[in-house]
């Protein structure tokens, strides 16, 4: 028996007046997913559980069975795990955004999805005049990049804010404020360098050139989701099979290396809309010949909804459909051996809210040697009466892995 879970992250949506009160997942030409509606199981999933924030660490690590109240210590942890970054007892994580402020206002939370060669040079010039002893800075992906603190800090002494969530207000209310009195030293840390990255950025010859093409700089860092080493059991011990994760995003790629794991670095991968589908395919069909499980994850769905872009979400459900789940279902097929398949965005990103809201997450199961008639297309509403219910915990890993 092999097992594929696919995510499209933030896929899930709202039914929207301008597409006749329908959701993009219902406009969309989206055969595939919508016909496993139509054979398989049904139902929603509380993947962003009361206790935790509404991230999506939380949500990918509570699809895979784990518990992320008790235990994600926080989405800097994973991503450092990600890029190979061993934290110390005494370490913490951030997520260290690259964006664009005008004046005191956040104006774009990825400073125009940044390249991946232009952040490297911007955070390797914030290492140089920023990083301590204590504070260390390392590249990502595009704007997704890392802060390291050491010197006894703790993630549950500072509050934070995804940048996301802020877009065209105000930031000062939402910079780093301190949970309690130990806090106030880590928050006054993390202001400073937020406010000294300003003057290594503003006029760095990357952003110089960014501005004459008419592109967002990338004048400021804003560190967030901040974690200390995750200790999490490994997937296989859990669940008795071992998985592999497809993905370009150093969270999913980070919890997957935490949990035990693989997850290649794969070509092409860029957690946009620019991303190679094909390449996710592929690998996720070549890992499947040496394990169980691939957890096949696109971020571009996910990044359309906090840009509240309708069309644009509309065409990366089209291209997750006949680009990755299309070809990942001829590829189980033609090798002729038992499957379970399951799509799953990990939360809501509602184009008309721009970030990640708690409602269940619709999700369907299929298996491939007891297909069922539901006769209902996968959407966000054929989920909600779908005859799996509401699950939560570690509900939807047991009904994929034991049925």
């Amino acid at each position: 028996m092999k097992y594929v879970i696919m995510v499209p992250d933030g896929m899930a949506d709202y039914p929207l007046r301008e597409l006749g009160w329908r959701t993009p997942l219902m406009v969309a030409d989206a055969p595939v997913m919508k016909s496993l509606g139509r054979k398989g199981e049904m139902g929603t999933f509380r993947s962003l559980p009361r206790g935790a924030q509404a991230g999506s660490d939380t949500a990918n690590m509570s699809i895979l069975g784990y518990d992320p109240v008790t235990q994600l210590t926080g989405r800097g942890a994973l991503e450092a795990a990600s890029l190979g970054i061993e934290l110390g007892e005494d370490d913490i994580a951030f997520r260290c955004n690259l964006l664009t402020v005008d004046g005191d206002r956040m104006d774009d939370y990825s400073a125009g999805y940044i390249t991946d060669p232009e952040a490297r040079k911007l955070v390797e010039s914030i290492d140089d005049e920023l990083g301590t002893d204590t504070a260390l800075f390392r590249a990502g992906r595009s704007f997704r990049n890392i802060l390291v603190l050491s010197g006894g800090h703790r993630a549950a002494e500072v509050l934070t804010t995804p940048p996301h969530d802020i877009v065209g207000q105000p930031f000062a209310p939402y910079l780093p404020k301190p949970v309690g009195p130990e806090g106030k030293r880590t928050a006054r840390v993390l202001g400073e360098l937020m406010s000294r990255s300003k003057a290594v950025l503003e006029n760095h010859p990357i952003n110089a050139e960014r501005v004459r093409n008419g592109l967002n700089p990338a004048n400021m860092i804003w560190p967030w989701g901040p974690g200390g080493r995750l200790r999490i059991r490994p997937f296989k011990d859990i669940w008795g099979i071992s998985g592999v994760a497809i993905a370009a995003v150093d969270t999913v790629k980070g919890l997957a290396r935490s949990a035990g794991m693989d997850a290649p670095d794969i070509p092409g991968a860029t957690g946009f809309t620019d991303t190679d589908y094909e390449a996710k395919a592929d690998y996720a069909l070549r890992a499947l010949r040496n394990c169980d499980l691939t957890y096949v994850h696109a971020e571009a769905t996910d990044e359309m909804g906090h840009a509240g872009d309708v069309q644009g979400k509309i065409r990366a459900i089209e291209n997750f459909d006949s680009r990755l789940a299309s070809r990942i279902i001829d590829g189980l097929e033609s090798r002729g051996e038992e499957y379970r398949l399951a799509v799953i965005p990990d939360h809501f990103t509602p184009c008309t809210v721009r970030t990640h809201v708690r409602d269940p997450t619709p999700f369907v199961i299929y298996h491939s040697d007891s297909p069922s008639e539901s006769g209902e297309d996968y959407s966000e509403e054929s989920a909600k009466f779908g005859r799996l219910g509401i699950l939560e915990g570690d509900q939807f890993m047991k009904k994929l892995i034991q049925g």
